[in-house]
């Protein structure tokens, strides 16, 4: 499935500061503002799955929030 991203936010679903800055990077040329999972004030879930498609899902569920999300190591 294919979906397109309309919109001028998205929620980075990570902790990590260096991970955060690079994708800022990335989205500002297309006029995105990046959001953190800190500035959202989301708690850092505990990665118990074995995999880290698995362990994006736990950080893209436990966002819950309206915003389009992406979850990062």
């Amino acid at each position: 499935m294919t979906r397109k991203f309309t919109g001028d936010q998205i929620l980075i679903a990570t902790h990590n500061a260096g991970k955060l800055e690079e994708m800022r990077n990335l989205f500002a040329p297309f006029g995105v503002r990046v959001v953190g999972a800190a500035e959202m004030k989301l708690t850092e879930p505990e990665e118990t799955e074995n995999t880290f498609v698995g362990n994006a899902r736990i950080k893209a569920r436990g966002s819950k929030s309206n915003r389009p999300a992406s979850a990062c190591r």
